[in-house]
């Protein structure tokens, strides 16, 4: 909960969750995406939401991206999202930070998207979704280098969230038992506290005289299966892969 509380400090958001914070993220990560794949191919895109049309010649503002790839437009909100100004690249934690408060209709812009609107030809599968996007982050990485890190660390971003995400699960279903937890950097060279908590395994047997290795083991499997445990990985599989182009 650290970084929703820092959210609330430096950006004034009331109403952000633990689920929606992975979300903004990823919305911003597939609007840089996008404007580089504009900016790779004389401003259309032929990658990335191929079907979003912008205003005139131009290619799609972040507004009308989200609003193209979501799956159900009529539930975003009547606000517009953060302003854009294609070809530069809008402040990922301030935007991110903005596409998952929620405003007085109770929405944001973090809710489910059409994965093969946002990347035609992608699984339906969000975890295979996402390794399918992270894999062309990474040729676009390598096309538009000065881009990469920014990439990478958008990225992390994304999977840390998410491992926040995965203890908000698990907390809530094992309420018998302390769970311990630990701050890690949001991503790489995030600002001084903006971290995001895990789960600390070994203090947290430590804490509880009953609980084994094994039965944690065995609760968090239980608690974090499936969606949480499976964009982790992916994530983390698509992180390795970046490593030789953004090292």
């Amino acid at each position: 909960m650290r970084l929703i509380a820092l959210l609330i400090l430096l950006f004034g958001i009331a109403q952000t969750s633990a689920y929606s914070v992975p979300g903004g993220y990823e919305r911003v990560l597939i609007y840089y995406m996008y404007s580089i794949d504009c900016q790779l191919n004389g401003g259309t895109p032929k990658k990335i939401a191929t079907g979003c049309k912008g205003t005139g010649r131009n290619p799609c503002t972040l507004d009308q991206l989200l609003r193209y790839i979501a799956a159900n437009p009529s539930s975003l909100p009547t606000r517009s999202a953060p302003a854009t100004s294609y070809p530069a690249l809008p402040d990922m934690d301030r935007t991110a930070s903005a596409l998952s408060t929620k405003g007085p209709d109770g929405r944001d812009f973090a809710g489910q998207i059409k994965p093969g609107v946002a990347l035609p030809g992608a699984s339906n599968d969000y975890s295979k979704f996402l390794s399918q996007l992270g894999g062309v982050a990474i040729s676009f990485a390598t096309a538009s280098p000065d881009n990469a890190n920014l990439l990478k660390l958008n990225i992390q971003a994304i999977r840390n969230t998410r491992r926040n995400a995965q203890l908000t699960t698990f907390k809530a279903a094992n309420s018998d038992i302390e769970v311990a937890t630990k701050p890690i950097p949001l991503y790489d060279g995030a600002p001084d506290g903006l971290t995001v908590d895990i789960i600390d395994a070994v203090e947290t047997v430590n804490q509880n005289s009953a609980l084994t290795v094994k039965e944690l083991n065995r609760r968090w499997a239980a608690n974090t299966a499936g969606g949480h445990s499976n964009n982790v990985e992916q994530l983390k599989g698509v992180l390795e892969d970046m490593e030789g182009v953004c090292s």
